[in-house]
């Protein structure tokens, strides 16, 4: 499909720009990492346990799974070794210490990583956590940016089609294949969840396995309005953290036509001190938080926009929600 002239301009202006910000802006790795090792599950000690509701939203539950995709970026065994990964705390010790909850399966492939995760008792949700990217170039600039083909998308045994980003895809087929047999045997009901590009991948998986619930954080526009109505009736979280450039992302192209992404479902928006909203107008989702004119000055020291997508940002901001509402359910405004 020929790209569009906005598209390769953009593309041309993003690519010169990508070495720029990656060796000037010290603070740009973070983003894309975690927090140290006290701050995960901080305060589990004091807060409703993780409970799974068939109705609903629970701050609670989703203040879980935001730390469940925080805790994506640990290490398991076989990553120990690595230098980037080895200077944080091994996942299956932090499990160990502050929750009820035991890692069953943990899979790796080129450029992602999915774990599930059972309750030590055997009973409850199966939870099932994509890692998003840590590569902080090729996501950004290259997967969100730069246009990629589309994936005709059909769950199995239905006629009806959408389309889906083909990156996106590639990922979730490297996954899938190793994932589904050992998800299969498995109680639901099912969560999938995901960070960033890892709310990405979980999205799709979710409309796949037709999963209980679906909840992402930062996570960028997987597909068409098709493929949105195909998950119409599926139970959807989606977190947006103040200004979080990679929600808005890829942004809008008429001569996409039909296959323009869009995210569906109404987004929870995180606020100031741990305030649920929503987009007044949800058009603001296709537009960019800032003028690229004034990109180059932006970039100076980490804006908001960029330092609002770390993953630590909304397991904080949920946490202060919590205690805004005792955990009660979040107002029926919030759930169309």
């Amino acid at each position: 499909m020929a790209l569009s002239p906005r598209f390769r301009k953009l593309e041309k202006r993003t690519a010169e720009l990508a070495e720029w910000v990656q060796s000037g802006v010290a603070e740009w790795g973070e983003v894309f990492g975690t927090d140290s090792d006290e701050n995960f599950f901080d305060g589990h000690e004091e807060l409703p346990p993780f409970a799974f509701k068939s109705e609903g939203f629970c701050t609670a539950t989703a203040w879980w799974l935001s730390e469940f995709c925080r805790l994506a970026y640990t290490p398991d065994r076989r990553e120990e070794p690595r230098d980037k990964l080895g200077k944080l705390p091994r996942r299956g010790d932090i499990l160990e210490s502050r929750t009820e909850f035991q890692e069953v399966c943990s899979i790796h492939t080129v450029g992602n990583h999915v774990s599930i995760y059972r309750p030590k008792k055997g009973e409850g949700a199966t939870i099932v956590c994509f890692r998003g990217s840590t590569r902080k170039r090729q996501w950004m600039f290259n997967a969100l940016f730069r246009p990629h083909g589309w994936r005709r998308f059909r769950r199995s045994g239905e006629t009806e089609t959408g389309f889906v980003h083909s990156g996106f895809y590639v990922l979730f087929k490297r996954l899938w294949t190793r994932l589904w047999p050992a998800l299969e045997r498995l109680p639901r009901p099912w969560v999938f969840t995901g960070h960033s590009l890892g709310g990405a991948v979980a999205m799709i998986g979710g409309a796949v396995s037709e999963a209980d619930l679906v909840c992402t954080f930062g996570a960028p526009k997987v597909g068409n309005e098709e493929f949105n109505r195909l998950n119409e009736d599926r139970r959807i979280w989606r977190f947006v953290n103040q200004d979080d450039l990679v929600t808005r992302l890829p942004l809008p192209d008429k001569y996409l036509k039909d296959r323009q992404f869009s995210h569906g479902k109404s987004a929870y928006r995180l606020v100031g001190e741990g305030n649920v909203s929503s987009y007044e107008d949800p058009s603001e989702e296709d537009r960019l938080p800032f003028a690229m004119a004034n990109l180059i000055e932006e970039l100076q020291s980490t804006p908001g926009w960029i330092s609002d997508h770390q993953i630590g940002g909304y397991c904080r901001r949920l946490k202060l929600a919590i205690f805004r509402d005792d955990g009660r359910l979040i107002p029926e405004v919030f759930l169309r």
